[in-house]
């Protein structure tokens, strides 16, 4: 597989994986859930991880190109750089606690931890196609 294909169909699975998560969440937020969830405004969470995530694994990704055994390091920096991005997006929520700040929260970190499982997912598969091609040689 070369290395746009790779990229590309990662990025696609990726998009169509969470593009049905997405879907399943709001079904769920505003058909099962009580209206409390309605009102903490879910879209945001997919307005906040997705471009993060989509712009770490692409900047992963080319530093991987680079250098294979960089992977790791990419992913720890890439790592510390949304946390801290997260706790600003969180901030909003977290100081002024009202009824709604628990019910996002719940939202927020169930949808980070698919994040985090996708992009674990990703980088595994990337690890692997670096070890395939040393066999190869």
């Amino acid at each position: 597989m070369t290395n746009n294909s790779f990229l590309r169909s990662q990025l696609l699975s990726f998009t169509l994986f969470i593009a049905f998560i997405a879907f399943a969440h709001l079904l769920l937020v505003f058909k099962v859930l009580p209206e409390i969830y309605q009102l903490t405004k879910p879209w945001t969470i997919y307005a906040f991880l997705f471009p993060v995530t989509l712009i770490g694994f692409i900047l992963i990704y080319r530093r991987y190109l680079k250098d294979e055994t960089s992977v790791v390091n990419s992913y720890m920096l890439f790592t510390s750089v949304k946390m801290l991005g997260t706790l600003v997006f969180l901030s909003q929520w977290l100081f002024p606690k009202n009824e709604i700040t628990y019910p996002f929260l719940h939202q927020f970190f169930v949808i980070f931890f698919i994040f985090l499982f996708l992009e674990i997912r990703i980088l595994i598969q990337m690890l692997n196609n670096s070890t395939s091609k040393i066999e190869k040689n």
